[in-house]
């Protein structure tokens, strides 16, 4: 301990005065020794090498065959798969396990988990808790029910099970912040994906009929074979277009049909009315959302998008769009936005594109003669300069500064069909057509068309019925509307949602809410696709008593992969706590009072939840035992799981898949990813991090030198590098690929005006490993680790084993 505290004291002088008498020291003894010395040293040296590798190598061998080693088999009485040292073949004992089904006992040996042996080998009257016997069988799945899509399991689910998210404050609240969390999006206007669902009339009925005929649960339902569904009461999902055979499909290009009224409509309309006189139709993005345009210029097209509605409004009027077509526009804007990009590097005839990646009308020059969109050829004609220019507000244009927007408005669909509006750095399109007016917006706007978030927000079409309206439209998108002398109060029905049907009906959802804890039934209610003849839930009577526990390991760790669901993953967490919790109140009220009749800390019985304050307390205590045994941990290891990469992790996945003999170098990434969500199971445990699971260790090290001592920090430097290989080794690509920290935004969110990465990377440059004492300034600024590791220029990344990480 004192020769620890004086190094940790040293003055970078001090400790290299210390170094190099070391070393002058070392120097002598191997000069003073003779010949047979010498070679003695090196035979042992060899020798030490030699014996070093071979452990090494075995090691990786041993690591090598156990982790490729997968659980392929099946026990025969509770159907859990094992690894193959996790079973053993058993010979059957009629008169000690007379309780054994026929097919069992007709074996005359079988394969046993170390559960089910144990279990046999007491010689118990009764069979296990967990045996498929007890009531375990969910049936076999018929295929009227196995080709149900998703809309249509929902469709025939007669309990539809959610879960909802709380988070404890105080007493039992999470004294972590590294959890996993599923956010479920509570309107369908805040999802930001669109998903093609496919609806099947017979299917339902066939398998509508299957349960009634075979699941006691739907006994009561009955199909009322003559009813009669109105073409206004269907909501009907078709197809998405095919934009290649589009110029081809004379049914888009008819005109919309006539109404008595004299109005355009349209049976299969999109829009939604917002009042009497304006409807919008929403897209299901906007032009900044990274995750369809994975660009660096998402967020800046807005210009080409506005030339895509116009292009796409000339072949189809507005009126009978829908979303998928308003979905296409967008993306062939931001296709168009990337040819001009593209074709503007470096072009003397256009300016070059300035740093807010925005476009402007000239640059549409380096296609005007070759645009080609919907299968149809354009020629693009502007004019350099324009008359049509104004202000916002119109006291200003008043005083000779310019047109009013609805003077603009009113010249320009004089004598064109459609416009590029451009304000308040944005560019928005204006249309008439049908003598209706269209306003186009592809930035993020809320479900009436004004400006909404990033998160919410989705590009729009609104239809005006006047030019009045379209002029509030525009005002109210470019937030003009702010200046209370240049606007009039709105009326009522520009606000409020006034529509005509004032018969209305919206369905009520209050009070359909089933406890579980009392709807014995529920889980065979909302799962009748999994359990299908409605029987052996987790309620269901059984002649041997089962735990919740043992009841969802069966389901989920089972030979039977269908329970392998996220959604009835988090349905069995969330029972199992449940019964946790309640158990474990149950036991807390029986101790809650002490010999001496003081009441006792409650909290301390609730260990056992995971998340609470006493949860973590106990795996901290848990932790500190082992320090005051073992001492302090020679290393701390993470192990984070490269699923989508993984060899091994690809082929478990194609065995729990039932494809043992695949090559897993043969699956792409989104083969990959598909057989990842198919499977949570076999790629969960550890630590939920980001998605990716981590498991963190802690060693000790058997005899392992002091990292005070020279030796020590060698060890130290051997195990643990944070040198970058050069492009010739091996090691190169996954350094690359795996250890170098890639910044995101995360990085510097608590960052002022001069942002610093939050994890500290890249770290600085140091010429030697050494230690820092817990007082020092340099403590300080390595973010309170007390080891510096060696580090080049360009190894300030993320440390790591060169053998571990092989593996």
């Amino acid at each position: 301990m004192h020769n620890s505290q004086v190094r940790a004291d040293e003055t970078p002088e001090q400790r290299e005065v210390r170094l190099r008498a070391l070393r002058t020291h070392n120097s002598q003894v191997r000069a003073d020794e003779n010949p047979e010395q010498r070679e003695a040293r090196l035979s042992a040296y060899r020798m030490h090498s030699s014996q070093v590798r071979k452990s090494e190598k075995s090691q990786i061998e041993a690591f090598n065959k156990t982790i490729n080693i997968f659980c392929d088999k099946v026990c025969d009485i509770c159907t859990k798969r094992c690894n193959p040292n996790q079973v053993t073949n058993h010979k059957i004992n009629l008169s000690t396990t007379s309780y054994l089904p026929a097919e069992l006992t007709s074996k005359g040996t079988i394969l046993l988990c170390h559960r089910c042996k144990k279990h046999l080998t007491i010689k118990k009257t009764s069979g296990p808790a967990k045996a498929y016997w007890n009531n375990l069988d969910p049936g076999e799945v018929p295929d009227a029910i196995k080709q149900l899509t998703q809309p249509e399991q929902r469709l025939l689910s007669r309990i539809i099970p959610f879960v909802k998210i709380v988070k404890y404050d105080g007493l039992f609240g999470q004294s972590t912040d590294s959890i996993g969390m599923v956010v479920i999006t509570e309107h369908l206007e805040n999802l930001n994906i669109s998903r093609e669902y496919n609806i099947s009339r017979p299917r339902v009925y066939e398998a509508l009929r299957w349960l009634i005929n075979n699941n006691p649960l739907y006994q009561d339902v009955i199909i009322d074979n003559d009813a009669q569904i109105l073409q206004e009461d269907l909501i009907r999902v078709t197809q998405a277009i095919n934009e290649n055979a589009q110029n081809n499909n004379q049914a888009l290009l008819e005109p919309a049909t006539v109404s008595t009224v004299g109005e355009a409509t349209n049976i299969n309309d999109a829009y939604k009315m917002i009042n009497n006189s304006i409807r919008v139709l929403r897209a299901s993005w906007h032009q900044g959302n990274n995750q369809v345009f994975n660009t660096n210029h998402a967020g800046s097209q807005c210009c080409a998008m506005v030339l895509a509605n116009i292009t796409r409004a000339a072949i189809l009027a507005p009126h009978s769009w829908t979303n998928n077509i308003l979905n296409t526009n967008i993306l062939e804007g931001d296709a168009i936005y990337a040819e001009i990009r593209q074709l503007s590097i470096d072009n003397p005839l256009v300016p070059p594109i300035d740093k807010t990646d925005y476009l402007e009308i000239c640059h549409f020059g380096v296609i005007r003669d070759s645009f080609v969109m919907y299968s149809c050829s354009f020629r693009i004609v502007y004019d350099e300069e324009t008359d049509l220019v104004g202000c916002l507000r119109d006291s200003v244009n008043k005083q000779d500064f310019g047109m009013t927007l609805k003077e603009a408005l009113t010249t320009m669909f004089t004598n064109h069909k459609a416009d590029v509006l451009i304000a308040t750095s944005k560019s928005l399109g204006v249309m008439n057509y049908n003598d209706k007016y269209y306003f186009t917006d592809s930035h993020a706007c809320g479900p009436d068309g004004s400006s909404a978030s990033d998160t919410y927000g989705k590009a729009c079409v609104v239809e005006c019925g006047s030019l009045d309206d379209l002029v509030q439209v525009c005002k109210r998108a470019t937030g003009s509307v702010m200046a209370p002398i240049d606007s009039t109060q709105p009326t009522e029905e520009q606000v409020l949602d006034v529509l005509n049907n004032v018969n209305k009906i919206t369905r009520k959802t209050t009070d359909n809410i089933v406890n579980v804890a009392y709807e014995r039934k529920a889980e065979e209610f909302a799962w009748f696709f999994l359990l299908p003849y409605g029987v052996n839930g987790l309620n269901q009577p059984r002649n041997i008593k089962i735990s919740p526990l043992d009841y969802f390991q069966y389901r989920i760790l089972g030979n039977d992969t269908r329970f392998q669901r996220n959604d009835y993953l988090f349905y069995a967490l969330s029972m199992f706590e449940y019964h946790r919790v309640k158990s474990t109140i149950s036991a807390c009220c029986k101790k809650v009072e002490g010999q001496d009749g003081k009441v006792d800390d409650v909290h301390l019985y609730l260990k056992n939840l995971r998340g609470s304050v006493a949860y973590w307390q106990t795996s901290l205590n848990e932790l500190l035992a082992q320090i005051r045994c073992l001492g302090p941990p020679t290393y701390f290891l993470t192990f984070s799981c490269n699923d989508i990469n993984w060899l091994d992790m690809r082929e478990s996945l194609l065995i729990a898949n039932g494809r043992p003999m695949d090559n897993p170098q043969d699956l792409d990434i989104i083969a990959t990813q598909r057989l990842i969500e198919q499977y949570p199971v076999i790629t969960t445990g550890g630590e939920l991090n980001s998605r990716i699971v981590r498991i963190p260790m802690v060693v000790w090290v058997e005899g392992h030198a002091s990292f005070d001592t020279e030796e020590g920090l060698q060890q130290l430097n051997k195990v643990c590098s944070c040198e970058l290989p050069s492009e010739t080794s091996e090691l190169h690509d996954l350094i690359k690929k795996n250890q170098l920290h890639k910044h995101t935004h995360t990085c510097y969110k608590n960052s002022s005006e001069s942002p610093t990465c939050r994890f500290g990377f890249p770290r600085k440059e140091c010429t030697e490993t050494h230690l820092v004492s817990h007082s020092s300034d340099e403590f300080i600024r390595n973010g309170g680790r007390i080891c510096i590791l060696k580090r080049g220029p360009e190894d300030g990344w993320v440390n790591y084993n060169p053998t571990l990480i092989k593996v």
